[in-house]
């Protein structure tokens, strides 16, 4: 990526998985609760003391196939 300051933290994750139903759905409020704070604290482009980011995320539960 070459916008990536170099040298700054970041987080990267992937998983395709098996997670028990409690375990899922904490991923998801944890998830949930970090989009909502990026974008309650998003400041206008070049806000003196705000650094400039990205984040995405998007998780989902998988269709269970038949065995055959």
């Amino acid at each position: 990526m070459r916008q990536r300051k170099a040298g700054t933290p970041g987080h990267l994750s992937d998983l395709d998985g098996w997670v028990q139903p409690e375990v899922w759905e904490r991923v998801r409020e944890l998830l949930m609760e970090a989009s909502l704070l990026i974008h309650d604290h998003n400041q206008p482009p070049r806000t003196p003391g705000t650094v400039h980011v990205s984040a995405t995320s998007w998780t989902f539960q998988m269709i269970r196939k038949a065995r055959g």
